[in-house]
């Protein structure tokens, strides 16, 4: 009942179908459908809760606490009257984490700060290293602790484009090697709202 006065209409996971029909509960005490092309189901199937037992608050505060990141054992602990198992306390943050992560992102506004982060390459596994000055003659690893010719702008550092809003909502994604243009800094246009105002330093791209 609190699914559909959410307007939560459980469908068909065969035949897509939202006409089913109340068919009594499964196993673990929830109400299932039946839908004529004979597939049962329940509101909760395909989803993260599918064959648990959890109430519709529970669910809910799962999500809060996950969201507000409150730790495995606090989720354990709080969650329900009886203590959860810590490991199934943890495998339900990961399922939550992991439908969060697949969301789309929030689009920034109002006053967006912008700046950019820089990182050595990881070398890993990475042989016959070749300068990307002029891309022909060998450059040594890292472990001999020598500094870059450019510093941080060295094209051998990514180059990491970083922007928060006043409302928390944050942007980070690797653009390039070394300093970027107005090409690598226009990914960004996707992610801001229609109206926002810019603030960052005097890098020429920003102009």
């Amino acid at each position: 009942k609190l699914f559909k006065n959410f307007g939560i209409n459980p469908f068909c996971p065969a035949c897509g179908s939202q006409k089913g029909v109340l068919n009594g509960k499964n196993k673990s005490g929830v109400s299932q459908y039946k839908c004529k092309c004979g597939k049962r189901y329940t509101a909760l199937t395909n989803t993260i809760f599918e064959g648990t037992d959890y109430t519709w608050d529970e669910m809910v505060n799962a999500v809060h606490m996950v969201i507000n990141k409150e730790s495995v054992d606090y989720i354990a602990l709080n969650l329900r009257s009886t203590p959860l198992k810590t490991a199934s306390a943890w495998l339900l943050q990961n399922k939550i984490l992991y439908i969060l992560a697949k969301m789309p992102a929030p689009k920034l506004g109002g006053v967006v700060q912008i700046d950019e982060k820089y990182f050595r390459e990881n070398q890993k596994g990475s042989h016959d290293l070749i300068s990307f000055l002029d891309g022909t003659s060998p450059r040594k690893a890292r472990r001999h602790n020598y500094r870059s010719e450019c510093g941080i702008f060295g094209p051998e550092f990514v180059n990491v484009l970083c922007a928060v809003d006043n409302a928390g909502h944050h942007f980070a994604e690797c653009v390039c090697l070394g300093p970027m243009s107005e090409v690598e800094l226009s990914t960004i246009d996707k992610h801001l709202d229609q109206v926002s105002y810019i603030c960052s330093d005097n890098y020429e791209a920003y102009s």
